[in-house]
């Protein structure tokens, strides 16, 4: 250390090297921006498929993480609202067709019957039963519609189940 004019101190090193460093590119996802450190990990460069996927395929795969990791109903109505925004008919059916594949038959029904809603129960005829009976048959789900009609025909009188069956022949033989 030397005093040049005794205010104030100048350091100096009369031994250093004069180093010249630029930022060295080590491997593909290293760097050395100053010389004589250690190298560090550098960004990775997006892949090749990210590059071709289009801004809104990747904000919906964020979105899926975000519902994942959430679990809540809140999320996934998000998600549903936020795949309407971003997908075509043709991609959200597709994705609904992969996701009730990966489910059992059972769980399958379960899942297309709490979005899309079954019949239920039918109501009690309002003011013509065979209209109120189409509209909720509309609704009905197979396994609805067939337990309605094995309990209608064993509930009919003998005459009414023989009428029944030679309409639903006579409709069959049309």
């Amino acid at each position: 250390m030397e005093a040049s004019t005794g205010i104030e101190p100048v350091y100096t090193d009369l031994q250093a090297k004069a180093i010249s460093c630029e930022i060295n590119e080590k491997s593909g996802l290293e760097y050395q921006d100053i010389c004589r450190t250690k190298s560090e990990r550098d960004t990775p460069k997006p892949s090749i498929l990210s590059r071709y996927m289009k801004p809104e395929h990747k904000r919906l795969s964020r979105m899926l993480g975000y519902c994942l990791t959430l679990g809540t109903a809140e999320a996934w109505a998000g998600f549903s609202f936020v795949a309407a925004a971003r997908l075509e008919a043709t991609e959200r059916a597709a994705l609904g067709f992969a996701a009730l594949g990966s489910l059992d038959a059972d769980q399958a029904r379960m899942t297309a019957a709490a979005v899309l809603g079954e019949a239920g129960d039918p109501l009690p005829p309002f003011l013509g039963g065979m209209e109120d009976a189409v509209h909720w048959a509309d609704w009905a789900s197979p396994a609805e519609l067939d337990a309605y009609c094995l309990a209608a025909f064993r509930r009919m009188a003998p005459d009414r189940q023989a009428a029944f069956l030679r309409f639903v022949q006579r409709r069959a033989a049309a």
